[in-house]
């Protein structure tokens, strides 16, 4: 092999190896092998129009038109040109959409985000570009030393974006690929000198070899920069940290942690764990059926369902009153819960509706006043917290449900929209499901009886997703999570004007002696909220096998023909709808 196709070899290698530190970016690593494929191609291109007797600078202007072919062809299909074998014009709208999609992602999504068309797309550009950069540098015009700078540029960018997802292993690879390139630019610029003089001195070269003097340089440098953050202070303060200054009053949603939680959720529950995430004690005799909840998903674009709220505010002593809940004028629970360290980058999970919350430090979140959600100021916020909630003991009866009045006009406006790309399938399946029922309760519960019955499966094997598409997919296959029940029952409602969102948290924890309950990763879970007149918004289980029915969903005799004035705060009688058993296989 010439040291050409060396050179050629090695930036190719060197630039899949800087583009690793971009695997922690989505959930799963399938975009890596579509962007080598790019890398070799892009390769195979520049060493055949280095051969040909064109003008160097032709090189890097064929690489990128090879590398928007690629992009077309990958990402937004074959079009109508050589018989459908090239994209066409078609192809170029289909482009701009999934561009555009993933532009909008990046502003929705945290870190891992689910893998997108449109991140997939930048992701797989953006290394296409750098591949093109290194090679052009690197081979074209053999200045492997600042071919350093757009790998950096990919390194840095990387690993700042993954943040605690970042590893050591991204540096060392990306590292290495670095030395190999300059190594191998030495070798070419030994083969274009020929044979050197060696004198007596064996810091130079020998045979025309390069010395590894250099060479043991770089290594031992590379292993220096392993090393030294291992045995070096780590510094958390300074101008740039997160803690240095701070705000008051009502501020941007990004001050406080973004992170799609249906995203983890997904991956939490298709690999469930046994490690213990929380503990807790509860103060009440249903404190085995409390659902933990995290937080909800009030809007729903047709791609996922996700936090709407564009501010929060400071975390107050006391919450306001639940949206739509009549009387707040009920009895408390009062639960003392410890985050272990193995609980990340999370919401604060509590009983609904929580009443107050007191942590030790209180600038450290934000409370999100619409969905009641309270919402890390930084990463480190979560891990090992100690801290209190008091929440409100709401427990209405089926009847009082059955009878409860219609909805404002401005909770079924912001709680009943749907995209219009929405399959009709979701509308015309939702009407047959609930045609006998009467009232919204009814209607909910028909979902509910639906859902849980024989003809829908439990398996997280299936593919993940809330958009339309999967909801579809779902609806025709009956298969899926909890992520897959919820998110189907939350848009069928929403078909049927019943105010709905998506909440996100913890199953019931289980009981280990003295009123204290632990929380593994077995008990992720995701579920449908409903809104009901006077009692605001109401937890519902479609999910089968997984989790329990609230009381409020046993079936009373006879139905009321009048609402009642205010929610019922005593406990309901038992029954088989009361509380289903967990499976030991896990919650989700």
């Amino acid at each position: 092999m010439t040291t050409r196709a060396k050179l050629t070899v090695y930036s190719a290698l060197a630039t899949a190896l800087a583009s690793l530190c971009l695997t922690p970016l989505l959930t799963t690593r399938s975009w890596v092998t579509h962007a080598f494929l790019v890398i070799a191609v892009i390769a195979a291109v520049g060493a055949g129009l280095r051969r040909a007797p064109l003008y160097r600078w032709t090189v890097p202007v064929g690489q990128l038109l090879v590398l928007f072919l690629l992009i077309l062809i990958g990402f937004a299909g074959s079009g109508s040109l050589l018989g459908g074998v090239l994209p066409g014009p078609s192809s170029l709208h289909a482009l701009d959409h999934v561009v555009r999609s993933g532009l909008d992602d990046i502003q929705v999504y945290a870190i891992p985000a689910p893998p997108n068309p449109g991140l997939r797309l930048i992701l797989v550009a953006a290394v296409g570009l750098v591949a093109v950069v290194v090679d052009t540098v690197a081979v074209t015009y053999r200045r492997s030393a600042l071919a350093g700078l757009p790998l950096l540029a990919l390194y840095s960018v990387g690993n700042g974006l993954s943040g605690d997802h970042g590893s050591w292993l991204w540096f060392a690879l990306a590292s290495a690929g670095y030395l190999v390139l300059l190594f191998a630019e030495g070798q070419d610029r030994v083969s274009r000198w020929g044979r050197v003089f060696h004198g007596g001195s064996r810091d130079w070269t020998s045979s025309g070899r390069v010395s590894p003097g250099g060479q043991q340089v770089g290594v031992l440098a590379l292993v220096a920069a392993l090393l030294l953050p291992v045995v070096l202070p780590h510094w958390d303060s300074g101008l740039l940290s997160p803690d240095s200054g701070g705000s008051s009053g009502r501020s941007s949603i990004g001050s406080a942690t973004s992170l799609d939680p249906l995203v983890s959720l997904e991956s939490a529950v298709t690999k469930p764990t046994n490690n213990e995430l929380l503990t807790y004690t509860l103060d009440s005799e249903i404190a085995d059926q409390v659902y933990l909840r995290t937080g909800a998903l009030d809007q729903f674009d047709g791609t996922n369902w996700r936090l709407g709220s564009t501010t929060v505010n400071d975390l107050p002593s006391s919450f306001p009153a639940p949206e739509g809940l009549r009387d707040a004028n009920l009895p408390r629970i009062e639960g003392d819960f410890q985050i272990s360290d193995r609980l990340e980058k999370s919401w604060l999970p509590m009983p609904y509706p929580a009443a107050s919350v007191q942590v030790p430090n209180r600038s450290d979140w934000k409370l999100d006043p619409l969905t009641r959600t309270v919402l890390p100021t930084n990463d480190r916020a979560i891990r090992g917290l100690r801290y209190h909630v008091s929440a409100l003991d709401l427990r209405p009866t089926a009847n009082e449900l059955r009878t409860a009045s219609t909805a404002p006009q401005d909770i079924r406006d912001h709680y009943t929209g749907l995209p219009q790309d929405l399959p009709p399938v979701v509308a015309q399946q939702a009407h047959e499901v609930t045609a006998k029922a009467t009232n919204d309760y009814d209607r909910a519960m028909a979902l509910v009886n639906w859902f849980t019955g024989p003809q829908f499966q439990y398996d997280t094997a299936v593919n993940g997703g809330t958009g339309s598409n999967a909801i579809a997919v779902f609806l025709r296959d009956r298969k899926g999570f909890c992520v897959h029940f919820a998110s189907t029952m939350a848009a069928m409602a929403r078909t049927l004007k019943i105010p709905s969102r998506v909440a996100v948290g913890f199953t019931p924890g289980d009981a280990k002696g003295g009123n204290v309950y632990s929380v593994t990763g077995r008990m992720y879970h995701a579920w449908p909220e409903l809104y009901f007149s006077g009692y605001g918004w109401l937890r519902f289980e479609p999910t089968p096998s997984r989790g329990n029915q609230p009381r409020y969903t046993e079936q009373s005799t006879t139905a009321t023909t009048a609402p009642s004035q205010q929610p019922t705060a005593s406990a309901q009688s038992s029954g088989p709808g009361a509380a289903a058993p967990v499976s030991e296989g896990g919650v989700g």
